[in-house]
Order: C-alpha cells, then sequence, then structure tokens
C-alpha cells in the first residue's frame, strides 16, 4: 500500500479507513547475500523455453468504453435495447483492435474474437457474467487468437466492464518455464499486454522452488481496483549473485508458440551501486535512459549499466514496501565511481505527538534507509496500538487508523 503512515484517534474502537491496492509484482527467493558481477562470457548463460499458460497471471489492459464506437458488418438479433459497442485495444496502434457489444439488458457479452467485424460467427460468443464486482460487470474466460509475425498467439481474458474509468480486460494467461540461476531454479513467467511484442508494458515473474507459483501474486479479479502495468519486462535482472541481459521472444515449437527466455552477459559498462540498508528482497529500478533493471537479495551491492536509475520499488523481508514520497529519486550509475541507494532496513518506528485544545493526535511513521517511509499490506488488520500514561497509571488506550 502506498501513501501516508497511519494516524492515531483518540477513541479505542476507531477503525481503519485504509483500501489496499494491490499491485502485480514479482515473486522473489531469498539468497544468500553476495556483490553482483556481470556474466561471464565463459559462463553458460541461463535460458528456458516458456510453454503457454492459461491461467495464473493477472495483467489489466484498460478498455477506453468512450474513445471508439465498433461499426460492425454483421451484428445479431440483440435481447435488450441497451447497447454499448466498443473495442479492446491491441496495442498503441488504433487499427490493431477486438471490437465487442455489450447487451446490458440482456447480460450478454459479444467478442468479434476473429477480428472480421461479424458478430455472428464466434466461437464461444456470447458470453454471459459470471458475477458483478461491485459497478463492474465480468464476462470471464473470453478466448482471442491473435497472429503475429505468422505466430498464432493464444490468450484468456477477464472482460469487466462498467464505468469507463475502470473498465478493463484483465489477462490471466501467459508463458511459463523453469530456469536455473546459479544452483537454483526459477519458475520464470512472462505475460503479453495484447500486443504482441515482449517489451516493456508486459510482466516478468520469477518464483523460487517452494513458494507459491501464482504469478498474480495474490491480486484476485474481482479486485476493483488493479493496476495496468507495476513494471515492464526487464532490460536487465540480478539475481543469484550475477547481472544478466534479458532476451525474450515468440518461437513455435511442437507444443505450440512458446517464449524462449535468455539471460545473457550484459554488452553495456557496469557499475557498483552500494545498498545502504540490508533485509532487500527485491530491488526494481527505472531510468529514462535504460530499460528497468530487477534484483533479487541484493546484499550489500551490485553491478548495473550505466545511466540515471530511480528506485521504482522495494520489498523487504516480512513483505515490507518502500511507500511514499519518492520525490529527488534519481541516482546515475557510473563505471568511474560507485554509487549509493539509500533503501532497506533496518526499519524504525516514530511516533509523533501534537496537541489540539483537548485533543491529543498521535502519528506513527515506520521509515528505513535514508528515512524513507515503508509500509506492509495487511499491517492495518490488526492496527498498532497505543496507551496513555499518568505516572504509572493508564488512562487511555486505543489503536492507529490509516490516513
Amino acid at each position: 500500500m502506498r501513501g501516508m503512515g497511519p494516524r492515531a484517534v483518540s477513541t479505542p474502537n476507531a477503525r481503519s479507513a485504509v483500501r489496499f491496492l494491490p499491485c502485480l509484482c514479482v515473486l522473489a527467493f531469498l539468497l544468500p547475500a553476495s556483490a553482483f558481477a556481470a556474466v561471464s562470457e565463459a559462463a553458460e548463460a541461463p535460458a528456458g523455453l516458456l510453454d503457454f499458460t492459461p491461467e495464473g497471471v493477472l495483467l489489466a489492459v484498460d478498455i477506453p468504453l468512450g474513445s471508439r464506437e465498433v461499426r460492425f458488418k454483421n451484428e445479431p438479433a440483440y435481447e435488450g435495447d441497451d447497447l454499448l459497442r466498443a473495442a479492446i485495444p491491441l496495442g498503441r496502434n488504433e487499427a490493431e483492435f477486438v471490437g465487442f457489444a455489450w447487451d446490458k439488458s440482456a447480460d450478454r457479452l459479444y467478442v468479434d474474437t476473429n477480428r472480421n467485424l461479424d458478430l455472428t460467427d464466434d466461437p464461444g460468443s456470447p458470453y454471459r457474467p459470471s458475477g458483478v464486482g461491485g459497478p463492474l460487470t465480468v464476462f470471464k474466460n473470453v478466448r482471442l487468437t491473435i497472429e503475429r509475425d505468422g505466430l498464432p498467439l493464444e490468450y484468456v481474458l477477464h472482460v469487466r466492464l462498467g464505468l469507463e474509468w475502470m473498465s478493463n480486460a484483465l489477462v490471466v494467461s501467459g508463458w511459463q518455464g523453469r530456469v536455473t540461476f546459479g544452483e537454483t531454479e526459477f519458475e520464470v513467467t512472462v505475460v503479453d499486454n495484447l500486443d504482441g511484442t515482449l517489451g516493456v508494458e508486459d510482466q516478468l515473474y520469477l518464483t523460487a522452488p517452494g513458494e507459491k507459483t501464482d504469478a498474480s501474486a495474490g491480486v484476485q479479479p474481482d479486485d476493483l481496483f488493479i493496476d495496468s502495468i507495476a513494471w515492464g519486462l526487464p532490460g536487465h535482472l540480478a539475481v543469484a549473485g550475477a547481472t544478466y541481459a534479458v532476451d525474450t521472444a515468440f518461437e513455435m515449437t511442437e507444443r505450440g508458440v512458446a517464449v524462449r527466455a535468455r539471460f545473457l552477459p550484459p554488452r553495456e559498462p557496469l557499475g557498483e551501486v552500494r545498498i545502504q540498508g540490508k533485509h532487500i528482497r527485491e530491488l526494481v529500478l527505472t531510468g529514462s535512459n535504460v530499460p528497468v533493471c530487477i534484483a533479487f537479495t541484493p546484499g550489500d551491492r551490485l553491478r548495473l549499466p550505466a545511466g540515471m536509475y530511480s528506485v521504482n520499488s522495494v520489498r523487504l523481508e516480512g513483505g515490507w514496501e518502500l511507500g511514499y514520497p519518492r520525490d529527488g529519486n534519481a541516482y546515475r550509475v557510473t563505471p568511474e565511481k560507485p554509487v549509493t541507494l539509500p533503501v532497506g532496513g533496518p526499519l524504525r518506528q516514530r511516533i509523533t505527538a501534537e496537541r489540539h485544545v483537548n485533543r491529543l493526535d498521535l502519528s506513527l511513521a515506520v521509515t528505513g534507509a535514508g528515512g524513507l517511509p515503508y509500509s506492509r499490506e495487511g499491517q492495518f488488520d490488526a492496527p498498532p496500538q497505543f496507551a496513555v500514561y499518568r505516572g504509572d497509571t493508564q488512562v487511555h488506550t486505543g489503536t492507529f487508523e490509516y490516513g
């Protein structure tokens, strides 16, 4: 959860008003802390073939309902009279889309899965809603096959329709396989955002042995708010004591279209990044002139391609995550001089008190290295408690609420 820290209220029965917005994230594995180096040219580069999986992941693609009304050549006899004709975008090219018609009165969704502007000849269509999540009507397991460079790419979607600003298509399919980094075999998952090109608007997940093999990281399709993109497919990955350049491409195999994932020696000059704090499980860095970089349990230092970086997210052991604000968060990595990132633990609690006439307001902040704030998903399910004493006598008790 990102935002301000918890604030104490004067009544013991106060309830937290926090609503956690789930965030798609990479699942990391706790490895021994070590300094990261560039993988040697002579070393065997990790690689794997990722097969199609129809479920278990989650990436949201916004559906701009008000920007386009699709005109179909042929349509069915609709049962209702409240219709919405719109499109699911397939990337930034406006000519690439999948049209649909939502018959609201009859609870039917007609999807032009073969993209011929005929809504009467599509397998599986029309779809019935699987449920209503608040203001959203959800149509699950909408299947598409989109050809890109001669390859038939498959997708499974949950289409959620309602208010224009929250309607989206959730991609629940992807490509999954195993890749060994160092001595540890990870499950690697890649999710495409429907444009048929693997890049910064897509997702990569790593799951270590023994962890839950759910790349959606606990986010459920019924959650009202889902981040469209947490971060993109990384250009570089630091894991198991080495730094790799990430190379992914679609490939036809005997089992269908797969993703060939290779983790290669970086070609760029590398600079040293020193980590001020400890207990970091996952670190995500982004930049305007460098691709996304993801590091797992970096220890006290790692090596990254030269460039300007910003800290996108930090996850510590125990589920603590870096919060906001992050203003002024920019670091230049060069081969000539190490740079220090003020992230990580140990975490410290700080309570401040401010009196307003006959009311005493207590505020709790949890900070780590550099004084940056941290929060933990679910931490307000059992909010921190406080007690007020006059001498040795307790005169009041209460809990902190978010705000």
